[in-house]
């Protein structure tokens, strides 16, 4: 019948199954868990307590129950923890686990869906502040307002600057070019012209005319890479904070709110920054700020401190004034160093250092879809160059091109395809033509190995010694005869023999691979001794 035509077929290939064979010699022996019935391979093994026949499967017959308990509907694409529990029912194999874990891991449906998590996101340094005020500032936009004001506002264009964390806030009607730079003019007006203009990829913002007013008042334009608001971040957290505050000007004066953005802005200036410890005011203009509170205490106080006139000259001011100025820089620089070291380690100590070079292959954690079940990860996707320390152009699977940052990039795993093969004595194919094979060199391989985790001068340092020393490398192993180490053991003393650990199935091909390989060199020898210790395997 069929079902014994394919029973025997599977038994046939049980049994002619090169992987097998120390499964089967374990089976005639009665060890490992390995058992026979009916002729056919087993294994034996509990799962929660209870004891299940595993039917051990030949190689070719995996990828069907991969494909099956994984990518099927009865697969569902769970993970690889839940997969090795539904095939651990049924089946087994040397090296199960590894498989399941490796196929789940290249599986390009659920690398397309698998979630941001914090090990794609790369370690971060501190950004070094300026020395001076308003040399860099960092500009956004908040909006659009809902209600708009009585005036048409609906916009509000930020600017932080990094040295003291003076903020501005201007309102705007439109998001035009035309308008930012007017704004823009307003606030340098007060403040002067910036070097660096820091800001997202708005429309606005690298919009032609806004590059060419930058550039006439001798500004230079920063553009953080796209989808990456993280390298704006400065005035990124000054806008949840001034949206806050917003918000409960609007729910009392909801026409009025743009008004009342000097007031929110006094508020924000006068406390002292988490980050410098000093207040922006103060940071700026090198005293206190004299705000409601200070009225209201002057006030209070009337008549017991009389008003008093400052008779300073107007050199000893300044002396005095630039004092306050170089305390309040200097203790801001202090607590900035700290509070971003502190900080830059509590984030870099869930990031993980992600390395790519042209050419490779990545995902892009950018959704395609904004349907939720539908949406998944754009890949896989080529990286063409490399932008900056950690953006690269990526060309996309539509071959559009992109700048994309490191965070949003997850390496590509290929699930590794079949190769047809044509033999050399074949005649249906016509003439084969046959490339002579070439064997790397040692120093070749170690260079393949290596140089892909090395800096450039690193790699370049390394070719040189490996060019200069190449006869070591790749010459045989022999042993040095320069001496021997001689111990001595105490006679008289029984030494307590060492707890045996046996080698895992998946390994031992390996190790008497290994072991062969250096008697064959001459770098160990057979040995008698009583006591012997067992076989550490450290997987590389």
């Amino acid at each position: 019948t069929e079902e014994l035509s394919r029973s025997d077929k599977f038994l046939k290939d049980q049994i002619d199954c090169t992987d097998l064979e120390d499964a089967r010699k374990c089976a005639e022996k009665k060890s490992g868990g390995f058992y026979l019935r009916n002729n056919f391979l087993f294994h034996k093994e509990k799962v929660l307590g209870e004891s299940v026949a595993q039917l051990v499967l030949p190689k070719k017959y995996r990828p069907e129950v991969l494909k099956l308990a994984h990518c099927s509907v009865f697969g569902g694409h769970m993970g690889a923890r839940k997969t090795i529990e539904r095939i651990r029912y049924s089946f087994y194999w040397v090296g199960m686990s590894r498989d399941i874990k490796a196929f789940c891991q290249q599986c390009k449906d659920c690398q397309l869906r698998r979630q941001i998590n914090c090990k794609d996101r790369v370690p971060i340094t501190p950004v070094a502040r300026p020395e001076l005020p308003f040399q860099v500032v960092n500009i956004d936009i908040i909006g659009p307002i809902d209600p708009p004001s009585a005036k048409g506002h609906k916009y509000v264009l930020c600017l932080v600057d990094q040295h003291t964390r003076w903020a501005e806030a201007l309102p705007l009607t439109s998001l035009t070019a035309k308008a930012t730079c007017e704004a823009l003019l307003t606030i340098f007006m007060r403040t002067g012209v910036p070097n660096v203009i820091a800001s997202d990829n708005g429309t606005n913002f690298n919009a032609s005319l806004t590059q060419e007013f930058e550039k006439r008042m001798g500004s230079s334009p920063r553009f953080s890479t796209p989808l990456h608001p993280e390298s704006n971040g400065l005035v990124e957290r000054f806008n949840q904070t001034l949206k806050k505050m917003l918000h409960h000007v609007i729910l009392e004066e909801p026409r009025s709110w743009h008004t009342k953005i000097p007031f929110v802005l006094w508020a924000y200036r006068e406390v002292p920054n988490s980050t410098t410890g000093v207040a922006p005011f103060q940071l700026l203009y090198g005293r206190k700020p004299e705000g409601p509170l200070s009225i209201l205490k002057n006030t209070w106080m009337a008549g017991q401190e009389g008003l008093q006139l400052d008779t300073t000259p107007v050199t000893l001011y300044m002396e005095k004034l630039k004092k306050q100025l170089e305390d309040a820089a200097e203790k801001a620089k202090l607590i900035s160093a700290i509070q971003q070291e502190k900080m830059a380690h509590h984030y870099n100590v869930r990031s993980t250092k992600k390395i790519f070079n042209p050419g490779d292959k990545v995902i892009v954690l950018i959704p395609d879809s904004k349907i939720k079940l539908l949406s998944r990860w754009q890949g896989p996707c080529t990286i063409e160059s490399r932008r900056n320390q950690h953006s690269f152009v990526v060309k996309m699977p539509d071959a559009s091109v992109r700048h994309v940052h490191q965070n949003k990039m997850r390496e590509f795993v290929a699930s590794s395809g079949s190769v047809n093969v044509i033999f050399e004595g074949e005649e249906e194919f016509g003439d084969v033509e046959s490339t002579p094979l070439i064997e790397d060199s040692f120093c070749q391989k170690i260079k393949s190995i290596t140089s892909s985790d090395l800096s450039a001068t690193q790699r370049n340092e390394l070719e040189t010694m490996l060019k200069e020393f190449e006869p070591l490398f790749s010459r045989p192993v022999k042993p040095v005869a320069i001496g021997e180490h001689v111990i001595e053991l105490l006679s008289n003393v029984t030494r307590q023999k060492p707890h045996s650990y046996s080698v895992p199935m998946s390994y031992r091909r390996e190790v008497d691979r290994q072991v062969k390989e250096l008697l064959d060199l001459g770098l160990i020898e057979p040995s008698n001794a009583d006591v012997t210790y067992p076989i550490v395997c450290v997987a590389k």
